[in-house]
């Protein structure tokens, strides 16, 4: 299942927490103290998620428009607050699962 958590609200980022340490992540850039401290906050912050009997992927990062000139655009910019725009996953995450997860982002 695909799902775009909108990080704006307390019940999402608690949502968002218990997702983080559910899969034991100890990555400080996956936690919200770090992005609220270095990023710029938590305004504009998703996560992609995609999770199935296997495996969870995760992928939090600012959504932001593309605008040109004064004009906004229907396009969107994408960066993660890390720096290294990936997902998370595990190590015995099938490729299958990555695939659906990359065309799930693309829809």
């Amino acid at each position: 299942m695909f799902e775009v958590i909108k990080l704006d609200s307390a019940e999402e980022r608690k949502k968002y927490s218990e997702l983080i340490n559910s899969q034991k992540i100890n990555n400080p850039y996956l936690l919200l103290d770090f992005m609220q401290a270095f990023n710029g906050g938590l305004d504009n912050l998703i996560c992609f998620k995609y999770t199935n009997e296997n495996t969870n992927i995760l992928m939090p990062g600012y959504l932001r428009n593309v605008i040109i000139g004064k004009n906004i655009t229907h396009y969107f910019d994408f960066i993660t607050p890390y720096g290294y725009t990936g997902p998370y996953f595990n190590r015995n995450t099938s490729n299958e699962d990555i695939d659906n997860f990359w065309n799930s982002v693309d829809k």
